[in-house]
């Protein structure tokens, strides 16, 4: 049995339609689409850390360690990446005036930061699962 069957003519999308996570698009869109999902995951991986001060290789193993979570998690059934958020530009740098972390203790704070957003998010998301919306 095929792990994914094509989503209608494979070629379009309908108006409201959603395509489920056992289906795929033609091999030319699927292609486009992962294309497009490397370029943005790329940026983000990458951009916010530059952006923010933080170490670029600590944002690339965690981005890894989410990832593979992720897909522990979700039993493997919703293929993802999991990179880091460009929401965070804005408050890390409002913390600092602006300006990229450049002290140990100005990342240490605005990591732990992220963390418990992350840790607290985690659980609004299991709280709506639980209660519902």
């Amino acid at each position: 049995m095929p792990i994914w069957t094509l989503h209608g003519d494979g070629r379009t999308v309908e108006p409201g339609a959603v395509v489920k996570p056992n289906e795929r698009l033609s091999w030319p869109g699927t292609i486009a689409i992962g294309a497009q999902h490397v370029v943005a995951m790329f940026g983000a991986t990458f951009l916010v850390p530059i952006l923010t001060g933080f170490p670029v290789s600590t944002t690339l193993f965690f981005s890894g360690v989410g990832t593979i979570l992720f897909l522990v998690i979700t039993r493997n059934k919703l293929p993802s990446y999991l990179g880091s958020s460009f929401a965070f530009i804005a408050p890390i740098q409002a913390y600092n005036g602006g300006k990229p972390l450049e002290t140990t203790e100005q990342i240490t704070q605005a990591m732990v930061s992220v963390a418990v957003t992350g840790v607290l998010l985690a659980l609004v998301g299991l709280l709506v699962q639980k209660v519902g919306t």
